[in-house]
């Protein structure tokens, strides 16, 4: 297995980085802002709730458009793009003490990602060969698994020493920096005939979204998403109130929490 996976070669370990560190970066924001709103406005449930759907509703409005443009333009370029753009947003959060400017915030850097992941997925086929891409496709997801456990808990230990957003988006701006220097010098010519995409985007979208309705194993999956992330996005906002109600446990416990479960 180990001798399989070094030969994936170093276009992909140079994604594979760059994607790992993104992440890292974006878990452990997401969960700082949560626990920041939290204090900001006195432990309000209802404020947990707006926190959640400003990651969650920009996610899945921009993912669609994501993909089409995975399709469409050179995912390099779009993943780099977004590396770049979240850096001025996420450092943005420290100049900000309104809830609601957070959260707008919050939302653009939410939306970019949208953009980054179908690229940074559809890529791997190009990066490696055929019988390569399985192995590839493991090797991502079980890092990602252990990235939702280290993000969190990162975060809100960051967080919980240091009493601010400051040094969490700091990291975060580094590790975007980081993961566009790793794309940057990523060799890469799209394997595609970009010449064929449909110049409709809402046409493409349409036609996806009628593909997966078609489909009955994609439905499945779809409507399986779905309903997970719906009940997650509804238990996320109300563990912070629990773990200070009930638990009577602290900033830090909450990310442990959320490491634990995988969020």
């Amino acid at each position: 297995m180990i001798r399989k996976a070094a030969a994936l070669g170093r276009r992909y370990y140079l994604l594979f980085s760059a994607g790992t560190l993104s992440d890292i970066g974006g878990f452990s924001t997401h969960t700082a802002i949560i626990l920041h709103v939290y204090n900001l406005t006195g432990g309000s449930k209802s404020m947990m709730g707006v926190a959640a759907m400003s990651t969650l509703v920009p996610f899945v409005l921009a993912a669609s458009f994501g993909g089409v443009w995975a399709e469409k333009y050179d995912r390099r370029k779009i993943m780099i793009i977004n590396d770049i753009a979240r850096i001025p947003l996420v450092l943005a959060m420290m100049a900000t003490g309104s809830v609601w400017g957070l959260l707008a915030l919050q939302a653009l850097v939410s939306a970019s990602t949208a953009f980054f992941m179908p690229s940074r997925n559809a890529i791997i086929p190009e990066l490696v060969r055929k019988d390569q891409v399985h192995l590839a496709n493991t090797i991502n997801g079980g890092v990602l698994s252990i990235v939702h456990v280290l993000g969190p808990v990162m975060g809100a230990t960051i967080y919980a020493f240091t009493g601010g957003l400051k040094w969490i988006v700091i990291l975060d701006a580094g590790t975007y920096a980081a993961s566009a220097a790793l794309l940057f010098a990523l060799a890469y010519e799209p394997a595609r005939k970009l010449a064929e995409a449909s110049s409709d985007m809402f046409r493409d979208i349409a036609a996806g979204l009628l593909y997966v309705r078609r489909e009955p194993d994609f439905f499945h999956l779809f409507i399986l998403f779905v309903s997970v992330d719906t009940t997650i996005g509804m238990l996320v906002p109300l563990l912070r109130p629990f773990i200070d109600e009930v638990l009577h446990g602290t900033d830090e416990n909450y990310g442990h929490l959320i490491g634990v479960f995988g969020f």
